[in-house]
């Protein structure tokens, strides 16, 4: 079966296949798991095409992972559940011993692949909405967020993500009252952490592309993929959020820090244009590539800076007490 089609990235997808990489049973039902564009019912048909063709194995206990002795026997429950939580979210009506009813409302959002989300400013009564209000998608949007609450209730949201032509991509079903529900939704792949080759080098310019805003977003400088300092006790005890990639970010306004994204697996190499403030970028991939020491990224940094501030007409923080860049001190 074609695993690879599931890795997000188009760049570790191809150096993969290229390399030839053999996956085994548990990375190929965790890829399946997190691949961001796959239908749900597209997810479903390959694992169940991994049961049948694929090797069954234990899942051993992890800090953050209900052991199971059978990845095949998870599988079927995990889809199981899956499949009752889709159609409880497509269910209007809810009953409980706290609640005789409660109505739900909907709010809608489009996600777009580069740019800020767009939401609607007010709530639905009933899903299908959707259909009767909704606008025809544009291309670049990937998904449609629907969040479904009960009126007057706290912690009731559940979430959906969409196809722009409404096929469901994942569920987010909010708080569980069963915790054998719970240990199987989100205790068993969000406790995995894996180590899988990818193309990328130190220095290379690299970002998230469904992450092009925000903390720790947009094109950054790669300094590492989980340092070997980092990589004992991730091996131990990592999850999904130390598969992390740590780098130089940059803020609009030209400001570096040194940060960690999650999750590698989502990075491409960036090849937008590096205008503006992102010209920055470069100075800072030379000095990690070490073609530059760090006095001369300092006078890079600072020169550009004063060029971008002085078009902006902002003034340059930098100017008159020295520079501390991301842990540089010069």
């Amino acid at each position: 079966m074609d695993i690879a089609r599931f890795i997000n990235s188009k760049d570790i997808r191809e150096h993969l296949i290229n390399i030839g990489y053999k996956f085994n049973s548990l990375e190929a039902a965790w890829l399946i798991y997190q691949c961001k564009d796959a239908k749900l019912k597209e997810k479903h048909n390959a694992w169940n095409e991994l049961i049948k063709t694929m090797p069954d194995c234990s899942i051993p206990e992890r800090m953050n992972t209900v052991p199971q002795d059978s990845l095949h026997a998870f599988l079927k429950k995990y889809m199981e559940l899956e499949d009752k939580l889709v159609n409880e979210f497509f269910d209007d009506k809810h009953t409980d011993t706290y609640n005789d009813y409660k109505a739900y409302v909907y709010k809608f959002e489009y996600i777009y692949r580069d740019a800020p989300k767009y939401d609607w400013e007010t709530v639905f009564s009933c899903f299908d909405a959707l259909y009767e209000s909704i606008m025809e998608p544009d291309e670049d949007v990937v998904s449609i967020r629907c969040t479904k609450m009960q009126v007057d209730r706290l912690n009731s949201w559940q979430v959906a993500y969409l196809t722009p032509s409404f096929d469901i991509l994942s569920l987010d079903p909010g708080r569980f009252e069963n915790k054998d529900d719970e240990d199987i939704y989100w205790g068993v792949f969000e406790g995995l952490w894996f180590e899988f080759p990818t193309p990328f080098h130190k220095g290379d310019i690299v970002w998230d592309p469904s992450h092009p805003e925000g903390f720790c977003s947009g094109p950054f400088v790669m300094t590492d993929i989980t340092p070997e300092f980092a990589r004992e006790s991730t091996r131990k005890d990592g999850d999904n959020t130390d598969m992390n990639a740590w780098g130089y970010f940059f803020d609009d306004d030209g400001r570096v820090y040194n940060e960690v994204m999650c999750n590698y697996m989502d990075l491409e190499l960036y090849r937008g244009e590096l205008s503006g403030y992102r010209r920055i970028l470069t100075a800072f991939s030379n000095y990690v590539k070490g073609d530059i020491d760090a006095a001369l990224l300092c006078e890079g940094y600072h020169n550009i800076l004063s060029e971008e501030d002085a078009k902006q007409k902002r003034p340059n923080i930098y100017t008159e007490k020295g520079l501390y860049l991301a842990g540089i001190m010069v």
